[in-house]
């Protein structure tokens, strides 16, 4: 996968999450729970994750079956407005 490129997802996180949070691509899943406590309520933000963050999980990368999904146990109110790839500077994975 092209490491400098990044998943970025526009939402609108109404109540932080309590329970932890994965975001998935393709067979690649990595935890998005601090990215999103960090995140206000109420307000319109963008997190990103580069698309190397999904193959070091496992992502086959040429073989993309799941472009984006989200789950936790717990419940996660919130609105996802754009969900984009973008070129990205160095960013560590969550």
């Amino acid at each position: 996968s092209n490491g400098n490129l990044a998943l970025a997802v526009r939402l609108t996180l109404r109540q932080s999450p309590v329970q932890p949070v994965k975001l998935r691509v393709g067979s690649g899943t990595v935890d998005i729970t601090s990215m999103l406590r960090a995140l206000p309520v109420n307000e319109v933000s963008t997190i990103r994750v580069r698309l190397r963050c999904f193959a070091d999980k496992g992502a086959d990368m040429s073989k993309v079956d799941v472009p984006f999904q989200l789950s936790t146990e717990g419940e996660l109110p919130l609105s996802v407005s754009d969900v984009r790839l973008v070129s990205v500077a160095d960013q560590e994975c969550p």
